[in-house]
């Protein structure tokens, strides 16, 4: 499995995340269902746009996905200790 990150707010680095390492409950599947239903709900009330709830999802002018693209340059930045620029030069 890869590695996950986590943003430390304090000194603007990336680190690996801590998983849980206790046995997962049985109301995981319930758990995940409720918060697709809220994000589902909150679309449907035109609370949010689904762009915004399923960023990783967005397929691109290449038929690449959002998490296509940036998975692998959030693994690299995580592996190399280096902060993960979202937007290019200029517009931050």
């Amino acid at each position: 499995m890869p590695p996950t990150a986590a943003l430390d707010s304090g000194n603007a680095t990336l680190r690996p995340s801590r998983r849980p390492t206790n046995k997962r409950s049985g109301n995981d599947g319930a758990a995940l269902l409720l918060v697709i239903k809220a994000r589902v709900e909150a679309l449907e009330a035109g609370i949010t746009t689904l762009e915004h709830e399923f960023p990783a999802n967005m397929v691109l002018p290449d038929n690449s996905t959002v998490s296509d693209g940036l998975t692998p340059r959030l693994h690299e930045a995580v592996a190399e200790g280096r902060v993960l620029l979202m937007l290019p030069p200029g517009r931050a």
